[in-house]
């Protein structure tokens, strides 16, 4: 009994912070950075961004190749430009995120209003970009 109590113990320990790694919640790099030289992802639209992007569009993701919001501060500013007007185009035209993603996660649809703030977002990001 006393040798299962000494396996099934750390066994426990390392389910548990397995555990809390997997389901803590992933987010985009926010790093201090200098004016002009980054597009900057304001709260709110980094909310929206992070619930319902960030699943595909990170490090974890299967998605990042096309994107990959975890490595947005390193970015440099013409790409994070190209990037933004990426993101303004499909969020507009309801091509991200997928339906199919959408339909298994109904949770993390982008609402009409986050839909929006992200197009304003991408909108004024991109005019500003002198």
């Amino acid at each position: 009994m006393k040798k299962l109590h000494l396996f099934l113990t750390p066994a426990s320990i390392l389910m548990i912070c397995a555990g809390m790694i997997l389901t803590s919640p992933v987010t985009i790099a926010q790093q201090t950075v200098k004016p002009g030289k980054s597009i900057v992802i304001p709260r709110k639209v980094n909310k929206a961004l992070t619930a319902s992007c960030m699943p595909c569009h990170s490090d974890s993701g299967k998605a990042k190749r096309a994107l990959n919001l975890s490595q947005w501060t390193t970015y440099d500013r013409a790409r994070q430009l190209n990037k933004v007007k990426e993101i303004g185009s499909e969020v507009s035209r309801d091509k991200m995120p997928p339906a199919m993603f959408v339909e298994n996660n109904p949770d993390l649809a982008l609402t009409a209003r986050q839909k929006a703030l992200i197009a304003k977002w991408a909108k004024s990001s991109a005019s500003a970009r002198k």
